[in-house]
C-alpha cells in the first residue's frame, strides 16, 4: 500500500528546501567519506544508509551503477521530503545486473560455464516454480530462458548448478 504515500514534484527544490544533502560519486568516491559534496559517498546504498531524518537530498552523479537490493529506512514528510536524485538527469543508471566475463567452453557444443557466487536463488524449483526464480541471464541484449536440469540445456538457455555454483549457458556464438 505504498502507493498512498509516493508522489513526485518536479523541481521540488522551488518548494521545499532540504536541510541536510549528501553526494554519490561513483568514480571519485569512497564509502568512507562524509557523503559532502568535496567527500562524496562511492555508493548508493551507502548514501542511503546514510539518510537518517527527514528533509534530506541524496545527489548522485552521473554513471553505472551496479547495485541491487538498496533499502531506504528513514521517512520523509509531505512538508520534509526526501529526495533522490540525479545530478545531471539522464546521465545515472542504475540497475541490479552484473557483467560475467571470462567464460570457459563445457565439453559440449556450444555450452559455456561460469561460476555463480550468489546464493539468493537458492531454492527447490519443480514444475511450474521457475516463475518463482530471482536470477535471469541476458547475453547481447537477448534473455536467455532458464531450465531445471543440465539435460534440458538447450540453444538460448540457461540452467543453474546450485550445488556446484556453476551457469551454464547454451547459444550458437563464441564468447570472449
Amino acid at each position: 500500500s505504498f502507493e498512498k504515500d509516493l508522489w513526485a514534484v518536479k523541481e521540488v527544490d522551488n518548494w521545499q528546501k532540504s536541510k541536510t544533502i549528501l553526494y554519490v560519486d561513483g568514480a571519485t568516491g569512497n564509502d568512507s567519506n562524509s557523503g559532502t559534496k568535496d567527500s562524496p559517498f562511492k555508493t548508493i546504498k551507502r548514501g542511503m544508509d546514510s539518510i537518517t531524518r527527514d528533509s534530506t537530498k541524496l545527489i548522485i552523479n552521473p554513471g553505472l551503477y551496479r547495485e541491487s537490493n538498496l533499502e531506504l529506512h528513514a521517512s520523509g514528510t509531505v512538508d520534509k521530503p526526501i529526495i533522490i536524485e540525479a545530478a545531471v538527469p539522464g546521465q545515472t543508471t542504475i540497475t541490479g545486473s552484473v557483467p560475467f566475463t571470462d567464460w570457459t567452453a563445457n565439453n559440449q557444443p556450444n555450452v559455456f560455464v561460469h561460476d555463480w557466487p550468489y546464493s539468493w536463488a537458492k531454492g527447490t524449483y519443480q514444475g511450474n516454480d521457475i516463475a518463482k526464480r530471482k536470477d535471469m541471464v541476458i547475453v547481447d541484449g537477448s534473455v536467455l530462458r532458464p531450465v531445471l536440469k543440465m539435460s534440458k540445456l538447450d540453444n538460448n538457455t540457461y540452467y543453474l548448478d546450485e550445488a556446484q555454483q556453476k551457469l551454464f549457458i547454451r547459444i550458437n556464438k563464441k564468447i570472449d
